[in-house]
């Protein structure tokens, strides 16, 4: 019971977790390893997520918001570019994709613009829109994880 904090091997902060009766309860907060910036927050009933989860780039700025019921992620998602605009939104329901997503790009000129659609039924993909040639994409990484949010599937391959 009660709050634990853990550290790296140099004593640092990586997070801080809440338990009750030996299973997570309460906010959990993991930090960017040797900083005081949260890396993501979500907050644990019973040991499963419930609420809004939220992740940061390292400058604190969204990366991204999306929403638990009972542990299955649940209603609108959105990852962010670092600079705050959209880059991918979309909506689950029951932790699979459900509805349409939408999925967006900066081209080399700076313009943001939708660069496809897809809809899903239930976690099955229904229909698929390309809205701009993919030679024309340009990938933006995330220098943090070195994960590619511009065009990549989030959620699992849901």
């Amino acid at each position: 019971d009660s709050t634990w904090t853990f550290f790296t091997d140099d004593g640092l902060i990586l997070s801080v977790e809440n338990y009750k009766l030996g299973v997570k309860d309460g906010m959990s907060t993991t930090y960017y390893p040797g900083t005081k910036q949260k890396a993501s927050e979500v907050k644990f009933v019973n040991g499963k997520e419930e609420g809004a989860y939220l992740e940061y780039y390292n400058d604190g700025s969204k990366k991204e918001v999306a929403n638990y019921l009972h542990g299955n992620l649940e209603g609108t998602a959105t990852w962010y570019f670092a600079d705050g605009k959209i880059n991918i939104m979309g909506a689950y329901h029951n932790a699979v994709k459900n509805g349409i997503w939408t999925y967006y790009w900066i081209d080399d000129n700076g313009k943001y613009a939708v660069k496809g659609k897809e809809t899903w039924e239930n976690g099955k993909l229904k229909s698929q829109e390309t809205v701009i040639p993919k030679d024309k994409v340009i990938i933006q990484n995330d220098p943090q994880s070195n994960q590619n949010y511009n065009g990549q599937d989030p959620g699992g391959g849901q």
